[in-house]
């Protein structure tokens, strides 16, 4: 289980680099190690004229896990590579059209007993009207060293293609929220890596804004439990994906890893078009190691104990913590 039953005990004992520069200077990542560190957790924070970036991820230790080689290798080529083609753009373009350019990556870890996802969460910025996300993700068995593609989940040679008809149907049910031509889209779309597997076994497939559904939509997931593709799944899949259904679906996640809170979230609505989501003060500042002496912060008691927004914690510790909504929960990385 990726969460630990007592939140005070966390598998990841974080060593945190952080890096912040301004005025066109170039950055490094330098990740630091603790002897005691299971994983490391990398944030670097770039600004230049006309060019920042944001980066949170995690590499995982070697020790632990088979795959960690394979997994670090493919996360830390992709941050590269896309950051390197922003930057180029960025200064390509700096003369003739002074834009500002982004590049921001967040890295989130999912495990069940023997398998692990790493779902790299990217979006960037180039001009016009709104920006790009998207997901990339990377899923292996913890003692194996390839990253594998959906179909080595499947017992049958027809077996994406009955995922892929398990997604028409539910477009079908809910035509308007999708392209005339999705379905077509899908049955052309080689989807090997568009999945990745949560702590509660469902299989998650992934579609990128503008691919089956307008950008408005975001990314668009459909969500598998075991017994859905129970006849076209491998057995040993079947078992760990049924296995994995007790685990409780974590709170947050605290440098890419899930977290169950004691005290949930809550949602508050700030107006009639707004809500934010509140986070338990004090159970944050015990899980990240916060230090909040000093710093003023707009906080709410609800049913007696005292929460703080996301968006007050990331400008509240902007210098040194990465906050974001990714999809499916607020994600710290500090």
């Amino acid at each position: 289980m990726i969460f630990m039953k007592n939140r005070r005990k966390l598998l990841i004992i974080a060593a945190v680099v952080f890096t912040m520069l301004s005025g066109g200077c170039n950055g490094k990542e330098e990740p630091a190690e603790s002897e005691m560190a299971e994983n490391t957790v990398v944030i670097s924070k770039e600004m230049t004229d006309n060019f920042t970036s944001e980066i949170a991820y995690v590499t995982l230790n070697n020790e632990k896990y088979a795959i960690a080689e394979a997994i670090n290798a493919n996360v830390e080529e992709r941050i590269a590579s896309i950051k390197t083609e922003m930057q180029d753009t960025a200064e390509s373009t700096e003369e003739n059209l002074p834009l500002q350019f982004s590049y921001n990556a967040y890295l989130n870890i999912y495990e069940t007993e023997g398998i692990i996802s790493a779902v790299l969460d990217n979006g960037n910025y180039s001009g016009g009207a709104h920006g790009y996300q998207w997901l990339e993700a990377f899923v292996g068995y913890k003692d194996g060293n390839e990253i594998i593609g959906l179909s080595e989940l499947m017992a049958e040679d027809d077996g994406v293609d009955v995922v892929k008809s398990i997604i028409k149907s539910e477009i079908s049910a809910e035509k308007e929220m999708y392209f005339p031509d999705a379905s077509d889209y899908i049955d052309e779309m080689d989807i090997e890596s568009s999945f990745y597997i949560d702590e509660t076994g469902r299989i998650i497939i992934f579609f990128n804004p503008y691919e089956v559904a307008p950008y408005a939509a975001g990314v668009v997931r459909f969500e598998l439990d075991a017994d859905d593709i129970k006849d076209i799944i491998k057995e040993e899949v079947y078992a760990e994906l049924k296995k994995a259904e007790s685990n409780e679906k974590p709170d947050i996640r605290y440098n890419g890893v899930g977290i169950k809170l004691d005290n949930s979230p809550k949602m508050v609505e700030e107006n009639e078009y707004y809500s934010a989501e509140y986070l338990p003060l004090e159970e944050i500042l015990e899980i990240t190691g916060l230090d909040m002496k000093d710093r003023k912060a707009e906080t709410k008691i609800i049913d007696g104990t005292e929460y703080i927004s996301f968006p007050e914690l990331k400008v509240l510790l902007s210098d040194s913590v990465v906050t974001v909504v990714s999809g499916e929960s607020v994600c710290i990385y500090y």
